[in-house]
């Protein structure tokens, strides 16, 4: 049997029959989903030279999507 370590609480737990595996029960899953959905949690981007801030320039696109396209047209008070 294999056993892991819990990378939120560092239980050491079996993995095999583990439905949360890489976390030892649902709570460590639910708790590394929220870190990832809250941004404490980021993957290194390579500064470029081209970029404005934490944004890079936007060359040849011609539509950036909008959630708001999905609810309907919007009006010029819509913002």
């Amino acid at each position: 049997m294999r056993s892991c370590r819990c990378s939120i609480c560092g239980t050491t737990f079996v993995a095999e029959g583990c439905a949360t595996v890489p976390f030892c029960s649902e709570r460590c899953r639910s708790i590394d989903l929220a870190q990832w959905l809250g941004e404490a949690y980021g993957l290194p981007v390579a500064r470029d030279e081209g970029m404005v801030g934490d944004v890079l320039p936007r060359q040849g696109v011609e539509h950036v999507f909008d959630p708001r396209d999905s609810i309907g047209p919007r009006t010029h008070d819509d913002g």
